[in-house]
């Protein structure tokens, strides 16, 4: 609401996710926001995180990404909405990453609180994606692990850890990289991304980015996972609750 309330003041905004209290309002937003032409940028940090940015780097031409693997682990995270909450940002850098992904299947293991989800997914030309989300196993942790042709990256997010890369080729570690003594917001990629919004404002005619509709496939699969449905679906389809996610 304060969001759509500013925009007709047209001043450029960077927002927190998620981009509403369910997907309905997320929908409105992204319609709001593109109807008044403002830029606006949300709060997204893995994509500028550190660590997943060297290991993009990394990975560079080396060729296609075949699999992709994701695992977002917290300590006594009890709230029901923690998926819609915080997963999204696990949900989101594996689009960053990986491109748009369909939903096949989730399966919700027995757990404190609710929210533990397991989901196999599926992106474009072929690409495989499992997210694992455990937000009371007793250990913090975020990681992705890429997989390609010959060669496999695991990157460690700097949130809510400090950040590391490994990459293998041809069956050798050849970078094995790690965040040095420096302060919380420059490891989890918070800065940078700030950076990135204030650039954006200095060229003027620079893309802000993640926009509210580069965020919202993220929301969507977020929305389907805080559902819990355990049907399978076919990839490439549309897989969205025809009703707003519960809050």
């Amino acid at each position: 609401p304060v969001t759509q309330a500013l925009l007709p003041y047209r001043v450029p905004l960077m927002i927190e996710k998620p981009l509403g209290a369910n997907l309905q309002q997320a929908r409105a937003l992204v319609a709001a926001v593109e109807a008044a032409g403002v830029p606006v940028m949300v709060s997204l940090n893995r994509r500028f995180d550190p660590g997943l940015r060297l290991a993009l780097h990394w990975i560079g031409e080396r060729g296609p990404i075949r699999q992709v693997h994701g695992v977002m682990r917290r300590c006594r995270r009890l709230e029901p909405t923690f998926l819609w909450d915080t997963g999204i940002h696990l949900l989101d850098a594996l689009h960053f990453v990986a491109g748009p992904l369909s939903l096949i299947s989730q399966h919700a293991p027995a757990g404190p609180g609710a929210c533990w989800c397991t989901a196999h997914l599926a992106g474009e030309r072929g690409l495989a994606a499992t997210v694992e989300i455990a937000p009371a196993c007793g250990r913090e942790e975020e990681h992705l692990s890429l997989t390609g042709d010959g060669w496999s990256v695991d990157a460690w997010t700097g949130s809510p850890h400090p950040w590391r890369v490994r990459a293998f080729h041809d069956g050798r570690c050849v970078l094995d990289a790690a965040a040095g003594d420096e302060a919380d917001y420059l490891r989890c990629g918070s800065y940078a991304e700030t950076a990135s919004f204030i650039d954006a404002l200095l060229q003027g005619h620079a893309r802000f980015s993640p926009t509210p509709a580069e965020a919202l496939p993220a929301s969507e699969l977020t929305a389907l996972l805080q559902e819990g449905e355990h049907a399978s679906v076919p990839p490439g389809t549309a897989t969205l609750p025809s009703s707003p996610a519960r809050p």
